[in-house]
């Protein structure tokens, strides 16, 4: 924060070098100066008081006496003729301090008003000191006062309305765009969360069937040699992969605990999220070398229920499709709200899918992509967990169409409550 006396010289000095900056837009002898605009913006973005206005009016009359000088104008003449307007400012800044327009700026029709009435009266001060009163007796003069005036106070309030609320919707904006990078992160973690319970779910069945096997072998073990002790090899076998699920079961607990039940007020809409989504990914393939844009057609009413497992099928289906394309490409997402259910198509122009590996894209592990600068195969998890979401999360189905050298389009419908269509975003 400036100083007092800081503030007053700033102010002053702005004023008297904007001052020299005018046009004389009537074809009068009445001047329009950047000097007032900018006297009035530093006035409503500043606390200030008497003290300035003295030192502004005062710092314009010495400079502008100073300058009629330079041309060789006498001293008195240079006074006479600019003493009224350095008075015009210390009557303009004295109007706009006791009427306390920077405390009615939450109400721009109101202090528009009062920026207005302190320009129309310090000018009609100004022309009594110059004795020039009866110029208000001229229509034309007295439009032109006036509509210079309007264009002044409409020009500051907008100049200052701007530097005051223009940080603050850039601030909204990288706001908005950190909590939507937090709400993908959150997704991309709800995705392995789902598919950390689905292998939850895998190894419970494989204890249940290692304890069907004990008891058997236990009903049987006459039948056996003795020596291969086979129910206790088997009982321990259950019990370590009991163990696993016990294990699992508090992995997974504490990664749900990392995802909020609710999200932040200023949450950005699911169709934002959409946009930044795809822009993410664009870039993340740019990284990669790859020259691939997302074609956006989107529904303008997407839900926000499920909006986990909505961002999480964006993100995988996106991801693979970028892996799918070898340098250049597309990438088409149509998501489309109609008849209780929501519609997700995506179709890449990458090298496509051969007809025999079709029945096992969805498999834990198949993948036909790999790094070209490791020669690490990826892990094929993507489509696993798509398909998981799919029909067991949000009970929906989902459909591939491919062709080698084609491409491939994934098509999923889920169900949505009539409510939330409704809800337009």
């Amino acid at each position: 924060m400036k100083s007092s006396k800081h503030l007053h010289i700033m102010i002053a000095v702005i004023t008297v070098l904007f001052g020299e900056i005018y046009l004389r837009p009537f074809y009068t002898d009445f001047r329009f100066s950047l000097g007032v605009c900018a006297y009035g913006i530093l006035l409503l973005l500043y606390e200030s008081n008497l003290k300035t206005v003295a030192v502004t009016g005062l710092s314009i009359l010495i400079f502008r006496i100073w300058l009629a000088l330079n041309l060789s104008l006498p001293f008195d003449l240079a006074l006479m003729t600019h003493l009224p307007g350095a008075f015009y400012y210390v009557c303009y800044g004295s109007f706009l301090l006791f009427s306390k327009v920077r405390y009615r700026l939450n109400h721009p029709l109101l202090a528009l008003m009062v920026l207005l009435s302190s320009d129309v009266l310090s000018n009609i001060l100004e022309l009594l000191i110059r004795g020039q009163i009866h110029d208000l007796l001229s229509s034309f003069k007295l439009q032109a006062l006036l509509l210079t005036a309007i264009i002044r106070s409409i020009l500051i309030l907008s100049v200052y309305l701007l530097a005051r609320f223009y940080p603050t919707m850039f601030q909204k904006e990288e706001e908005k765009k950190k909590i939507s990078s937090w709400i993908l992160s959150q997704s991309k973690l709800y995705a392995e969360i789902m598919f950390l319970k689905k292998s939850e779910g895998d190894v419970e069945k494989a204890m249940t069937k290692a304890h069907g096997l004990y008891t058997y072998i236990q009903k049987n073990k006459s039948a056996l040699p003795a020596e291969w002790d086979m129910p206790r090899k088997v009982l321990s076998i259950t019990r370590d992969i009991h163990e696993i699920k016990k294990d699992f079961r508090r992995i997974n607990e504490a990664l749900r605990d990392l995802i909020p039940e609710s999200l932040p007020e200023s949450v950005p809409t699911p169709i934002e999220l959409t946009h930044f989504l795809c822009d993410d990914i664009e870039v993340w393939a740019s990284s990669n070398g790859k020259s691939i844009k997302v074609d956006r057609k989107l529904s303008p009413a997407i839900p926000d229920r499920h909006l986990y497992d909505y961002l999480s099928l964006l993100n995988n289906l996106l991801t693979n499709a970028v892996d799918a394309i070898d340098r250049a490409g597309e990438i088409i997402l149509e998501v489309i709200v109609s008849t209780g259910h929501c519609h997700i198509s995506v179709k890449d122009s990458g090298c496509g899918i051969p007809d025999e590996d079709l029945k096992l894209i969805f498999e834990p592990g198949y993948s036909t992509h790999y790094d070209p600068g490791t020669g690490q195969m990826s892990t094929g998890i993507g489509l696993a967990q798509v398909q998981y979401l799919v029909k067991h999360v949000l009970k929906g189905h989902i459909q591939i169409e491919s062709k080698v050298g084609s491409g491939t389009l994934i098509q999923i419908a889920y169900p949505i409550p009539l409510l939330d269509q409704q809800v337009s975003h």
